[in-house]
């Protein structure tokens, strides 16, 4: 059976490896299909592409930030051939989507920041450009400059106090919206999966069919937060509604002293099929 890991970070959103480093990790590991699925970002896959090389098969992704019925989603895309950056009518719709979710994430920072410095803190849009790097703004990159400043004493502190949602300093994120999302990822020609679905609870099952709907194929059965009755029922709800079923560890790379966790999350045989028919 063939190994995959279809949800995988670098430093382009929220990792901490380089592309270049996560392909080797995963060779490492004796996988032999990854995706890379960079939050709102497809900035690392030239690098992912050219270290993957003939040592790894590698699947163009992106992990997409939306909102849908006034919640936060996120949506794996998977592209059946290397994303060209180009002018392109195909890749335009995208491209506004990616800004869009871009300029969320620095929004978001500086309002965080502008509050902050109104209290008499210190923290500052340059620590947390320093932290992000190449990436794309992200709550982690916050928090370890939050951290940096002094302004808490640990990340789990920093994320409490100020991401948490009955937090004062809580700010909803106008991702770019669920109809305008699988609009764009259609002309790109994805195949689109609900990622870690689980954590909806009841609530699962009408989400999935109320993202059908508007383009949805498939479903992250296998991901570390599911627990073995989650992915038993999101199985089963995948071969009602005729959905791809994908799987991935989420791996962000070594972070905040923990073991990277690639390739914990195994598909069978035939689902790898399945998603292979479709994108390969």
């Amino acid at each position: 059976m063939k190994r995959v890991d279809l949800h995988l970070h670098s430093h382009y959103s929220d990792g901490t490896w380089s592309p270049s480093s996560l392909v080797d990790h995963a060779v490492q590991c004796g996988i032999e299909l990854i995706s890379l699925t960079d939050h709102d970002s497809l900035s690392g896959l030239d690098e992912a592409r050219s270290s993957a090389q003939d040592r790894i098969e590698l699947v163009d992704g992106l992990e997409l930030s939306v909102r849908f019925a006034g919640q936060d989603l996120h949506v794996l895309a998977f592209f059946p051939a290397t994303i060209k950056r180009t002018a392109s009518d195909a890749l335009e719709p995208l491209d506004r989507v990616l800004r869009h979710n871009r300029a969320v994430r620095v929004g978001f920072a500086e309002d965080l920041v502008r509050k902050l410095n109104q209290e008499g803190l210190p923290l500052s849009m340059e620590s947390i450009w320093e932290k992000t790097g190449p990436g794309t703004v992200g709550k982690s990159h916050i928090t370890k400059a939050i951290v940096a400043c002094g302004i808490a004493n640990d990340i789990t502190v920093a994320y409490r106090r100020f991401f948490d949602s009955n937090s004062d300093y809580f700010q909803e994120r106008l991702w770019v919206e669920a109809e305008e999302a699988f609009s764009a990822l259609e002309r790109a020609g994805a195949l689109t999966v609900l990622a870690h679905p689980g954590y909806k609870g009841e609530a699962t099952e009408i989400l999935v069919r109320s993202l059908k709907d508007l383009g949805l194929d498939g479903i992250e059965v296998f991901h570390p937060y599911h627990k073995q009755e989650e992915k038993t029922a999101l199985a089963l709800l995948a071969a009602e509604l005729n959905m791809v079923i994908t799987g991935g560890s989420d791996c962000h790379g070594p972070y905040e002293g923990e073991e990277p966790y690639m390739n914990s999350q195994n598909l069978a045989s035939d689902e790898v099929a399945t998603f292979l028919d479709l994108i390969i």
